[in-house]
């Protein structure tokens, strides 16, 4: 068996998956974290492996996903599991990278965050490129694989063939949005060293990188670790590391700025405080003043109810971290002519940014849709179904005025009956 790796999914229930027998497995617990359910092989194509092939596992968007090299494939795969589902319902396994000698037995993987909508995945691999004949000494030694909410995946080369990488491990500063990778050199064991780059912008500069962990008499550093949630200015950037030939633990922590004490704030709104005439598929939407916690913008912190009412709108509440901004999308139109109260919940049970500051106070505003549509139609007269007693099927024109006979009945039976008809083709209703 090859390494054991588990992360915990939104309901709550944690996942491992590990090699044995040339397959990949799963498990997950079953209502406690002490109770398991019965190990399973990942019901995904490229699920059959050689011996020296590992598997990685990172909770995402309400999804579970398995990362996996395949060195009989020449590639790394990765299925998706959705948070509920039946344990034999998985996404088919797709190809992270493929090609002769691009999978090795070194993965590290997490995503942005649990909760983050973005469905943003990372992984820092290790290829096997250095072992063909003849190799290119620039070839991607380690790349850092990037997954998109579409499921498409993209490649960064972290190290190449010469700079003589091993055992990297992925890192995340949630609050400032970088990205960390650290890595052995040299292949059997030297030290630590890392590498920086933005969330929005990752690329990584040649070279070995910056020392981490470094030492004059434990000369023989390996199997960086460190913590497996995402770090901030709060927790710091921890990192352990041992020497397999004195035997010793060594560790570092990087500092990541002065803790963030400062509750973040609501500036724009939308629709504006006290706006009339609003559209019945407008959204709501409010901008923060800092990078929030994805996890803490939903349904029970955003709000929007109808004056007169006590029910809040259904609606869907998603957070963009480009823009900061939160968005309420009703899941119907709004009524006509009627007033609306969105309000972002602040405090402890409210919105947080990255650092875990709350919103002050709660955030209302107020927004008047526009009258129900009206529509005016020049309406002809039409070739009546009038009626007589003398002629039942004769048709009394278009007349727009009628004169009845005033006797009712009328013995001589000339009584006469009409009704105007109208063209109403030109208006597309309602009608009241």
């Amino acid at each position: 068996m090859e390494a054991i790796v588990l992360d915990k999914d939104s309901t709550g229930r944690l996942w491992v998956t590990y090699t044995q027998n040339n397959q990949v497995y799963v498990n997950h617990s079953l209502g406690d974290d002490q109770t398991w359910g019965t190990p399973f092989v990942v019901p995904v194509n490229g699920a059959t492996v050689s011996a020296d092939d590992i598997s990685g596992v990172v909770a995402f968007d309400s999804q579970i996903g398995v990362m996996w090299s395949n060195q009989v494939d020449d590639a790394m795969y990765f299925a998706t599991h959705t948070d509920g589902d039946p344990d034999n319902v998985w996404q088919g396994s797709r190809t992270a990278i493929q090609g002769p000698k691009t999978a090795d037995d070194h993965i590290s993987i997490r995503s942005v965050q649990a909760d983050d909508v973005s469905g943003r995945v990372f992984a820092v691999v290790k290829t096997s490129l250095g072992d063909l004949q003849n190799p290119s000494l620039n070839a991607p030694l380690m790349l850092l694989l990037v997954r998109d909410q579409a499921g498409n995946w993209t490649n960064y080369r972290f190290g190449r063939v010469i700079d003589h990488h091993t055992r990297p491990i992925v890192m995340i500063d949630q609050e400032h949005r970088n990205l960390y990778v650290f890595a052995t050199h040299d292949e059997n064991c030297g030290a630590i060293y890392y590498k920086k780059t933005p969330l929005s912008n990752i690329s990584f500069s040649d070279g070995l990188g910056t020392p981490f962990i470094q030492s004059s008499t434990d000369t023989c550093i390996n199997n960086a670790t460190s913590t497996k949630q995402n770090v901030n200015s709060a927790t710091g950037l921890p990192v352990l590391a041992s020497d397999d030939t004195s035997k010793n633990y060594l560790h570092n922590i990087m500092d990541l700025g002065d803790v963030d004490t400062t509750a973040p704030t609501i500036g724009a709104v939308a629709p504006a405080e006290g706006t009339t005439g609003v559209a019945a598929t407008a959204n709501a939407e409010a901008t923060f003043s800092e990078a929030m916690d994805p996890a803490t913008t939903s349904s029970a912190t955003f709000t929007l109810v109808k004056q007169g009412t006590s029910q809040a709108v259904a609606a869907q509440v998603s957070y963009d971290a480009a823009t900061r901004k939160a968005t309420l999308d009703p899941s119907a139109d709004l009524d006509p002519s009627a007033t609306y109260t969105a309000t972002v919940k602040g405090g402890t049970n409210g919105v947080k940014d990255l650092a875990g500051n709350p919103l002050a106070q709660d955030k209302t505003w107020s927004f008047t849709t526009t009258a129900a549509a009206t529509q005016t139609a020049n309406l002809s007269s039409v070739a009546d179904a009038g009626l007589s007693e003398l002629a039942p099927n004769t048709n009394n024109g278009t007349a727009k005025s009628l004169k009845l006979d005033g006797n009712d009945p009328d013995p001589n039976g000339f009584d006469l009956y009409a009704a105007l008809r109208w063209d109403l083709s030109q208006c597309s209703g309602p009608f009241d």
